[in-house]
């Protein structure tokens, strides 16, 4: 069969348990789609399906014939049309980009070598933010997408791999050179609450002072703002929120970049963030809004259509609270996208954080969906 002279992709979601049989059907339809051979195939499994990783790549090589595959563990899948949650499975995407080159790699190149990347991390890796920063430096204005893997509930269960079979590295760096671009999608599902602060002491993800106050009266204050009745809802659903333009007097949802609130001590007010904050940057607490959340991705993903149409294949990473328990039903993150771009090929996963790049900046978020849009460059 002759090469196919265009981008194009395939994808498929299979629930339950690793099935070999099962994945070789879904393997070669897929490369019967692409008319050959892929040139990457992404693997998104769940932990359960580690034991049988080998079986599994073995597959994708002899049924799907890809030469190069990259995966990650999830607690969480999404596939065309549909998301499950805490179940067996696996989500594949299957690439073909004849005028793209495709590395895998863990570190950050000295120079720019890419025109885009997808990284997959380990949660646990503490340099990922000084990572994100190296990407700026050696690749400025260069679009990055990801997530962390997720899984459980043993540090083992979370695992990244390449078609070799697991990795030790804490991540991994799809890079992608020439044929192709990569539009960003970043959405976030938070609104603010209470009142913004400038932090005014601070030390790595410890912040000692909001405008001056301790910073768990500032927390207390904007809780109470809330009023009884969404009070209770409220519990688990605050989040701290830095903004990412400081040149606006306002903020609003969008605006900010979402970090968990690790804990609080107590004694002294301190709180401690999932990343980094610095003295001289605003905040303001969050409140996880399902209505908000879906909003703000039907307009990324409208903003996005407008601008460049739909792409020809999508990878999704959304924070893992952005289940069912945040918008009591199933499939809202992946129906807000298709309400837009219709039913394309893509693969995604419930993450523990997510990466985006907005306006050049390339930043790690908890709780938004984060896609990488994949478009001809011609």
């Amino acid at each position: 069969m002759s090469r196919p002279l265009k981008n194009i992709s395939a994808s498929c979601l299979i629930p339950g348990a690793f099935d070999e049989n099962l994945t070789a059907q879904a393997a070669k339809a897929c490369r019967e789609k692409l008319g050959g051979a892929p040139d990457l195939v992404v693997a998104f499994v769940t932990s359960d399906y580690q034991p049988h990783l080998k079986s599994l790549i073995e597959t994708l090589r002899i049924d799907g014939h890809a030469p190069e595959i990259v995966g990650c563990s999830t607690c969480g899948l999404a596939g065309v049309g549909r998301e499950q949650e805490r179940i067996s499975g696996i989500s594949l995407l299957f690439l073909k980009m004849p005028s793209t080159g495709v590395t895998i790699t863990s570190t950050i190149p000295s120079k720019r070598t890419a025109d885009a990347a997808v990284v997959l991390s380990n949660p646990l890796d503490i340099s990922f933010e000084s990572i994100l920063e190296e990407w700026g430096t050696h690749h400025p204005g260069i679009p990055i997408v990801g997530g962390s893997a997720t899984g459980g509930p043993d540090e083992d269960d979370l695992f990244l791999f390449t078609h070799h079979g697991i990795c030790r590295e804490d991540r991994l760096i799809v890079e992608f050179s020439g044929g192709i671009k990569l539009e960003p999608l970043v959405s976030h599902g938070c609104r603010p609450i209470g009142q913004p602060f400038v932090i005014t002491a601070a030390k790595g993800c410890e912040v000692y002072a909001l405008g001056q106050r301790e910073p768990f009266d500032v927390l207390e204050e904007a809780f109470a703002s809330l009023g009884n009745e969404l009070q209770e809802e409220a519990e688990g659903n605050i989040f701290a929120g830095l903004v990412i333009e400081e040149a606006s007097d306002e903020f609003q949802s969008g605006d900010f970049h979402i970090h968990q609130i690790v804990s609080a001590t107590l004694n002294d007010g301190r709180l401690t963030l999932g990343a980094p904050a610095r003295i001289g940057q605003t905040m303001q607490f969050q409140l996880r809004d399902s209505l908000v959340a879906e909003k703000l991705l039907e307009s990324e993903c409208e903003r996005i259509f407008t601008q460049s149409g739909a792409p020809f294949a999508s990878l999704l990473f959304m924070g893992q609270g952005r289940g069912k328990r945040l918008f009591g039903a199933d499939d809202r993150n992946i129906r807000a996208f298709e309400d837009i771009f219709g039913q394309i090929p893509l693969a995604g996963i419930y993450s523990f954080s997510e990466v985006g790049t907005v306006d050049s900046k390339s930043l790690r978020y908890n709780h938004s969906v984060c896609g990488a849009l994949f478009y001809s460059a011609d």
